[in-house]
């Protein structure tokens, strides 16, 4: 069960996947939580952009997880045709 996690956002994937990525849209620090989910709370993210994150865990034996990475493009404005 996991115990803790840490997120980190940027808009740049320099140093993805070790303790040396910056996360200059978001870092949580270390977050005491059995929680599935997390809200952002940062910078606010800008249209149009892919933006580069990892996560890690800690479980109760004090286990902590290799750094997952992951990459996602913040939505466009809407389009409307045919109206």
């Amino acid at each position: 069960v996991q115990e803790t996690f840490e997120i980190r956002i940027a808009s740049f994937n320099f140093n993805i996947g070790t303790d040396d990525f910056v996360g200059d849209y978001s870092q949580t620090g270390i977050v005491n939580s059995q929680k599935l989910f997390w809200s952002y709370v940062g910078i606010p993210l800008e249209r149009s952009s892919i933006f580069y994150g990892q996560i890690k865990s800690t479980d109760a034996s004090n286990r902590e997880s290799s750094w997952y990475t992951f990459s996602f493009h913040y939505n466009y404005l809407p389009y409307v045709d045919n109206v």
